[in-house]
């Protein structure tokens, strides 16, 4: 089956060639691994915030927060399958995706009824997102309702401090809050020489 398109037309570097191959092909050329998935992320730097939504109150990882992003399709493209959640998840869509920012492994062994197709080895990919419009002063957040309840967006202090405004960030994953602290890092050294 030949890979679907992508989600809309967008800009990447040449550097993410390895993660513009169809999830099918990278779980085959990495069998040792006995691979369940692939998960994308998307981080969204905006005016110095990093965009986080909310899981719903009945999901299985209720009320945590995290960035946007899930489950690879069949035959989707890693990168394809964070600009895809993107959009779906809250409305943004990507102009460039323009770094690989992290990849993680997470083993499902939970025993409760899950959205995952298997249970194993799970890789997890995020990668830098520039929407389009990140230009404007705002930019308009769609929440999906049945997977989040809410959105903000946080300031690189308040995610070190896990509390932004009144709101305690409880993550889905702190190898995603560490590696939003690394891009706040690596834009700020990025800028300094300027």
């Amino acid at each position: 089956m030949a890979a679907p398109n992508p989600p809309h037309p967008y800009r990447t570097s040449s550097a993410l060639g390895p993660y513009k191959i169809p999830i099918n092909t990278y779980i085959l050329q990495n069998a040792p691994d006995r691979l369940a998935g692939i998960l994308s992320a998307s981080v969204i730097i905006h005016r110095g915030r990093v965009l986080l939504i909310q899981r719903i109150a009945d999901d299985e990882c209720p009320n945590v927060w995290e960035v946007p992003g899930g489950v690879a399709d069949d035959n989707e493209t890693i990168v394809d399958c964070a600009v895809r959640e993107l959009r779906e998840e809250t409305g943004l869509r990507a102009s460039a995706v323009t770094a690989m920012l992290g990849e993680f492994e997470w083993i499902d062994t939970s025993n409760s009824a899950s959205d995952l197709p298997g249970k194993g080895k799970w890789k997890v990919f995020i990668f830098r997102v520039i929407v389009e419009g990140s230009d404007q002063e705002h930019l308009d957040i769609t929440i999906d309702p049945k997977e989040h309840k809410a959105y903000l967006w946080a300031t690189e202090e308040e995610v070190r401090r896990d509390l932004c405004g009144d709101v305690r960030l409880e993550w889905i994953s702190l190898n995603q809050k560490k590696t939003i602290l690394e891009t706040f890092e690596h834009i700020r050294t990025s800028y300094q020489g300027l």
